[in-house]
């Protein structure tokens, strides 16, 4: 995934363009290692924090946890790369 396409993923504004853009980076990810558990979570925790619920740790956070886990991704398939 681009970072271009991960930034509009954490810049959605309606759960429509949510789940359109979890689709394409499940498609792009081939649906490899993919925990639909965990992408329920994320978007269940998406949805509160539009509600304006949001956690008091940043760490907890929709942005932050999906920035760890990309940028986690990114440097896996960096090191397989090499």
């Amino acid at each position: 995934m681009s970072d271009l396409r991960f930034q509009q993923l954490l810049d959605c504004h309606t759960p429509e363009e949510l789940i359109r853009r979890f689709r394409r980076a499940l498609k792009l990810a081939e649906n490899t290692g993919v925990s639909v558990v965990r992408l329920a979570d994320m978007v269940a925790l998406w949805e509160r924090e539009q509600r304006g619920q949001y956690r008091a740790k940043a760490p907890q956070r929709f942005a932050f946890v999906m920035s760890d886990a990309y940028f986690q991704a990114r440097a896996l398939k960096t090191a397989a790369g090499d």
